[in-house]
């Protein structure tokens, strides 16, 4: 099964004083306990450090055809990783998409 994990782009996000952009830790270390169980293509896509819209973002899932895809998000992002998740089910409404 091919998973792609993304922290969605949250630099469009009003500036309220935090970094909304922290390192994906928890999507690292989930990256990492699934390979660790044996699944092989397992990618991690950190749509706001490499600064990809939504376009970029859905080439990116159309390049690699996940089977599953993980969204984190903090709860500022939520409306951001509510509206990706849309992209992904209208790209491909079998995918399965988890928060």
């Amino acid at each position: 099964m091919k998973i792609l994990l993304i922290y969605p782009n949250l630099s469009a996000l009003p500036d309220i004083g935090i970094n909304a952009s922290p390192l994906p830790l928890g999507l690292l270390y989930i990256a990492a306990a699934l390979r660790e169980a044996g699944h092989d293509g397992i990618r991690v896509l950190d749509a706001s450090a490499e600064g990809l819209d939504h376009e970029e973002v859905l080439s990116r899932i159309e390049e690699f055809s996940p089977d599953m895809v993980g969204i984190s998000s903090m709860t500022i992002g939520a409306s951001e990783a509510h509206e990706l998740a849309a992209i992904v089910k209208r790209r491909d409404p079998r995918c399965r998409v988890v928060f």
